[in-house]
């Protein structure tokens, strides 16, 4: 039995082999709509094998330019903050932002947010990330809404309390792409969000940087809002090089 990757791969050299063989008009072979998921769903494993795709034959060439391949296309190879970049990878990414690729919505919020000042079209970017489902556009703007003001707080936990399990592998990741980032607006708690005076929101905050560990202390905690205090504390420690 094929995995879904060899699956996929086994169709496109299937393709490829009718049409060198010109067996049928290929459009006549199998829908388009279908060659078009096909290419996507290559797209969306890797960028390298889109490249590889696209390379066969005229035909899948052109399917590979489909938007809907630039929306679903993986972006993991692609540098984080790509500041100068040639004219066929500056039309790449122009195109994945034109399709709203999460990734590249994800990533052009956090520029526009954190390192233009923009603030209201990084949000706007990372909410429209957040649409699609993108784990670390989720826990970003769910610290923002933290910290925005009162009324935003039920918002931002509740998508804190959507990726929660995500948590580390996301504050990795936003690490990563901030620390090579020229930062020159910040998000600074304004206060507590538990105002419960019975909690233990106190019992482990320490001046260390952020670590791995700390998201294990998460567990000992029972309250949300205790836990998302935690979680700007340490956002804060990311955003500030600590």
């Amino acid at each position: 039995m094929y995995t879904t990757s060899s699956s996929i791969w086994f169709i496109v050299f299937r393709l490829d082999s009718l049409i060198k063989k010109k067996m049928h008009p290929f459009t006549e072979t199998i829908p388009n709509d279908l060659v078009a998921t096909i290419v996507a769903r290559v797209a969306s494993s890797s960028l390298a094998d889109l490249f590889n795709l696209k390379q066969t034959c005229k035909s899948l060439y052109g399917f590979g330019e489909d938007d809907l391949v630039y929306k679903q296309v993986s972006m993991e190879k692609f540098p984080d903050l790509p500041w100068t970049l040639p004219a066929q990878a500056a039309f790449f990414l122009q195109r994945c932002q034109e399709t709203e690729n999460p990734e590249a919505l994800f990533r052009l919020g956090m520029v526009e947010y954190f390192s233009h000042g923009q603030v209201e079209l990084g949000r706007a970017f990372l909410a429209r990330a957040v649409c699609f489902g993108h784990i670390a556009a989720s826990y970003v703007l769910g610290i923002i809404l933290l910290c925005t003001d009162r009324q935003s707080i039920l918002e931002g936990m509740e998508l804190l309390k959507s990726v929660q399990r995500f948590n580390k592998v996301s504050k990795i990741r936003i690490k990563n792409i901030l620390a090579k980032m020229w930062k020159n607006h910040f998000i600074v708690p304004e206060g507590s969000i538990c105002s419960d005076p019975n909690c233990n929101k106190n019992k482990r905050m320490s001046n260390k940087g952020w670590t791995l560990e700390d998201d294990n202390n998460e567990e000992d905690i029972d309250c949300d809002a205790c836990r998302c205090d935690e979680q700007v504390r340490l956002f804060y420690k990311i955003l500030r090089g600590s």
